[in-house]
Formats: structure tokens, C-alpha cells, sequence
């Protein structure tokens, strides 16, 4: 044994005496107490029930944007963007549940992978919110939930309802044998905190009718509460919908529509959509698929708040167009190929619904991404 060798051995040891001390010492016993009852309080002690779960998801996307018949992105275009993209995105997810409260926090961080001009630093507060059960009968459940959560977690379209809900949101259920399920939903949320602007959503349901498998739902949503110009909308939707089982391929299937009106504009105001959903994923084997055709006109919705297929990039070369103005459908493929992994695969395509000199745009994109759940 060579003289560094023994010397290390002692360093160590003696190191090792100095921990186990430490660790026996009454005073920091008696501040991990301590700390055990302010923040470090474990799920036994609460009597709830705490699931840390996660995602990494890979994407690969192939876009081609034109403008007036010229390209947008790609190599040789009017923008710096790539028309080929490759996208890792690990998630991290916090849940807690108790009898009557809950608590949901997920992180992501969406990075490009490229070696040379990827990143690596994003981060994205995807969701935190608390909830509470304050009223439950036999038929009917009262939640409240505060925090950030996405509009369309919580609110059905496939054209709004795109932007980050920061407030919160109380929410009614009620079961109704004889006619249907019945589902109240009403929420305010911060616009801009600068200027104290607030915006209101509302949104009722009424599902299974008569045990017939159709379904309606309603919802407003008032972006327009100290009447700015920018924000001149307040948009009425009517869903309906049908469930039932897909003759041959004993698959539940939904064919669903949505029409939207923004009552603050006199023109170009309206919205909709139409689709087919077949299958759910929930075991290895199992695949949905999705196909809708969307309209959106350059009034119907406010920007921001879009969640449909939109023009890609509008803003370039002094043209500002917005996102709204299009017509277009998309289709989308899941395959469970284990408990934890999902293949993905999307396709859309969209164009100007009315042209102009500064919106004159076609768009198409493809897919594929890969999903490790666990």
C-alpha cells in the first residue's frame, strides 16, 4: 500500500466520523424536526396520496409556408426558420391528492436539439394549481381550482380556447339519470395585471342525453371587459356531438361540430368545425384517430387565444398578419406500442380564407414524435 494510498484511507475515515457525528448531533436532529413540520411534510403525515410522473417527448417537424407563392421558412427563404425541426421536451409532473383537495404542478423544458444552434436552458411552467372540493352529494360535486392551467384543459373547442387560464374556476357537475349529465364551468382570469384587465369564461354541458350518446355544450368567453380596441371580442360557441361504437371496428367514436360567433364584430366574425374521433389509448396496442376541417374567420377570435391548425409564421419582411383568417383540417394518429411509450403522427394544412395583399398564406405540416410516459 503506497503512502498516498494510506493517507487518503485516513483522510476518509476520519471524514466519515465527522458526518456520523453530525448526523447524531441533537441540535441537527432537532432542526430536521423542524423543518419536517414547516415545508418537508410527508404524504403519511397528511394522509394524502403524492405521484411524481413524467414525460420525454421527441418531435420531429416538417413545415412548408408560402406567401404569395414564396417561401417562408426553409433554407433560401424570407425568415431565419428552419422548414425541418427536431424538438426534445422532457416534462416533470407533481401531483397531490387528499379526500377533498388537490395540487398540480408540471414543468417542461421544450429545447431544439441541434449541436450547434440548439438550446438547452428553457423552461416552462406548463401548470400549478390548488383545488378544492367544498360541496359533494350523491349526484353532484361543487370544485374550486386557482392557479395556471391551459383554457382548453378545462373549456372544449378545437379552434379556441388556446391561451394560458391564470385565475380561477368553479365547476358544477350534476348527474341527471333521466335527461343527462349536467356540468356548470365559470371562471375569471388576468389579462394584463399592469392594467387590472380581467376576462370571464362560462361554459355549460349536457352530456349523454337521455342515455342516447349525443351530447351539447355552450360556452362564452369576454375578452372585451374595458372595451380596448384590441381586444373587441366576445365569443359564443355551441358544440354538438355524438358517442357510440364504430360499427366493425368496435371502437368508441365521436363525431363532434362547433360553430362560434364573436358578437363584438359586425363582420367576418364566424368560426367552426366538424370531425371524426375514433378509438381510445389506454392499453399496448390501442390507437386513436382524429380527422376535422376548421374555418376561422379574421374577427372570430382573438389571436392569442387560438388553439386550431392557424398560418404558421405571419409576422415577416413588414407583414403582420394574424392567425386567425384560415380554413383548413388536420389529421392525427396515436399508437400505444407499450405501457409507457406512444407514437404520434399529425398532419395539417391550412390556407387564407380570404386573401389580401398581406395575408395571402398556405401552410402545411408534418409529425412525428415519439413519447415516453412514466
Amino acid at each position: 500500500m503506497t503512502k498516498k494510498t494510506v493517507l487518503a484511507f485516513l483522510f476518509s475515515s476520519i471524514l466519515l466520523i465527522k458526518l456520523n457525528a453530525l448526523e447524531e448531533d441533537p441540535a441537527m436532529r432537532q432542526l430536521r424536526e423542524w423543518i419536517a413540520t414547516k415545508r418537508a411534510i410527508t404524504v403519511k403525515q397528511l394522509g394524502g396520496n403524492l405521484s411524481i410522473s413524467g414525460e420525454i417527448r421527441t418531435d420531429f417537424d416538417s413545415s412548408n409556408q408560402l406567401f404569395k407563392g414564396d417561401k417562408v421558412i426553409g433554407i433560401n427563404s424570407h425568415t431565419l426558420q428552419p422548414d425541418k425541426n427536431f424538438k426534445l421536451t422532457p416534462s416533470l409532473i407533481f401531483d397531490y391528492k387528499t379526500d377533498n383537495t388537490w395540487g398540480t404542478i408540471k414543468f417542461k423544458f421544450p429545447n431544439n436539439m441541434s449541436i450547434e444552434d440548439g438550446s438547452s436552458n428553457k423552461v416552462k411552467l406548463d401548470k400549478a394549481f390548488l383545488g378544492m372540493r367544498p360541496l359533494s352529494g350523491d349526484s353532484y360535486t361543487l370544485n374550486l381550482e386557482i392557479g395556471r392551467q391551459k383554457l382548453n384543459r378545462m373549456f372544449d373547442s378545437k379552434i379556441e380556447f388556446g391561451s394560458l387560464f391564470d385565475g380561477a374556476l368553479l365547476q358544477l357537475s350534476y348527474v341527471q339519470t333521466d335527461i343527462g349529465d349536467v356540468g356548470f364551468k365559470t371562471g375569471a382570469f388576468i389579462i394584463n395585471r399592469a392594467k387590472q384587465y380581467y376576462g370571464y369564461v362560462f361554459e355549460a354541458s349536457l352530456l349523454d342525453i337521455a342515455n342516447t350518446g349525443l351530447y351539447t355544450k355552450y360556452s362564452i368567453i369576454t375578452w372585451d371587459t374595458l372595451k380596448l380596441g384590441s381586444y373587441s371580442f366576445i365569443n359564443s360557441q355551441v358544440i354538438l356531438g355524438y358517442t357510440f361504437i364504430m360499427p366493425r371496428l368496435e371502437q368508441t367514436s365521436t363525431l363532434y361540430s362547433g360553430f362560434l360567433i364573436n358578437t363584438k364584430q359586425q363582420n367576418d366574425r364566424l368560426g367552426g368545425y366538424l370531425g371524426l374521433s375514433i378509438g381510445k389509448v389506454r392499453k399496448k396496442g390501442d390507437y386513436a384517430f382524429d380527422i376535422n376541417y376548421q374555418w376561422v374567420e379574421k374577427n372570430a377570435i382573438y389571436s392569442k387565444d387560438i388553439s386550431g391548425i392557424g398560418k404558421g409564421i405571419t409576422t415577416f419582411n413588414n407583414i403582420n398578419s394574424i392567425n386567425a383568417n384560415y380554413q383548413g383540417f388536420s389529421l392525427q394518429f396515436l399508437y400505444l406500442l407499450s405501457p409507457n411509450v406512444t407514437i404520434s403522427q399529425s398532419y395539417a394544412q391550412s390556407k387564407t380564407y380570404k386573401t389580401s395583399d398581406n395575408d395571402d398564406f398556405k401552410f402545411k405540416k408534418y409529425q412525428l414524435s415519439f413519447i415516453y410516459a412514466f
